[in-house]
């Protein structure tokens, strides 16, 4: 009887555990990779298409025209700090040879805008 008792709190022990390490990470995932991008000013949102396709295609001239365009809308205080910062990031990932996630970026940007 009490080597089954035993067993049962030791399931139960284990059954407890695993949840809470999987709410744990579930938790730590969601504050990861959740976060939403910036809303950018609808003067912006031609840039972003522009920028997607310089990154999608590689191009670092097209990359270079489009980040010019970005310091001009900072320069007229067009763009918050935040929103300056977001472009930013994607143009370093690209200048960096990092193309696959300036993609990721550019597109998460792109698909979180609201009209």
């Amino acid at each position: 009887m009490k080597s089954e008792n035993g067993q049962r709190d030791q399931r139960w022990r284990l059954i407890r555990s695993r949840t809470v390490a999987a709410a744990l990470l579930a938790s730590f995932m969601m504050m990861a990779g959740c976060s939403k991008p910036p809303q950018m000013p609808k003067s912006s949102w031609n840039i972003i298409g522009s920028l997607r396709t310089a990154v999608s295609a590689k191009n670092k001239d097209w990359l270079e025209m489009n980040a010019k365009l970005i310091e001009e809308q900072r320069a007229k205080h067009e763009l918050s700090d935040e929103q300056y910062a977001e472009f930013e990031s994607i143009v370093a990932d690209a200048r960096q040879g990092n193309w696959d996630a300036a993609t990721k970026e550019v597109l998460r940007l792109e698909h979180g805008q609201r009209p």
